[in-house]
C-alpha cells in the first residue's frame, strides 16, 4: 500500500508536469511552462493514489498477461484523469472559492471527456506505473 501511494504520487507529478509543459507549448509559453503543474498535481494526486491502490489489488487477483497490463493501464489512465478532472477539480476549486462559485456541472461533463482525449499522454505514464506495481507484487 505504501508503494501504491508513492507510485501514484510520482505518476500524478509526472503527468502534471507533462500536461503543464504541453499546454504551455500549445499556447505559446504565455506563462512559465510549469505554472499550472501545482494546480494539476493538487487536483490529480488523490485520484492517482486511489487508482494505483486499485491496480495493486487487481495485480494480486488476476493472471498477469501483456493484454491485461495494457487494459488495466488504459483503464487506470482514463479513471484517474476522469476523477481528477471532475471530483478533484471540484474539491480543489470549492476549497479555494466556495462550492457556490464552482461550475461543478462543467467539471462533471468534461472530466470523462478529458479522460478520453488525454489517453495518448496519460496511458504511457499509467503503463509504466502499472508495470512497476505488477512486477513487484504477487
Amino acid at each position: 500500500m505504501i508503494r501504491s501511494i508513492g507510485v501514484g504520487s510520482i505518476a500524478a507529478l509526472s503527468g502534471s508536469a507533462v500536461l503543464a509543459v504541453a499546454t504551455s507549448f500549445h499556447v505559446g509559453f504565455v506563462e512559465h511552462p510549469l505554472g499550472a503543474a501545482t494546480w494539476l498535481f493538487t487536483v490529480s494526486v488523490a485520484p492517482a493514489v486511489l487508482v494505483t491502490i486499485g491496480v495493486e489489488l487487481v495485480a494480486r487477483r488476476v493472471a498477469r498477461t501483456v493484454a491485461r497490463l495494457w487494459f488495466v493501464a488504459a483503464l487506470a489512465a482514463f479513471v484517474s484523469v476522469a476523477l481528477a478532472g471532475s471530483v478533484g477539480a471540484i474539491a480543489v476549486q470549492a476549497a479555494r472559492f466556495g462550492l457556490e462559485q464552482v461550475n461543478w456541472c462543467g467539471y462533471v461533463i468534461w472530466g470523462p471527456i478529458y479522460g478520453v482525449l488525454l489517453l495518448p499522454v496519460t496511458c504511457p505514464i499509467a503503463l509504466g506505473a502499472t508495470h512497476l506495481l505488477w512486477r513487484n507484487s504477487g
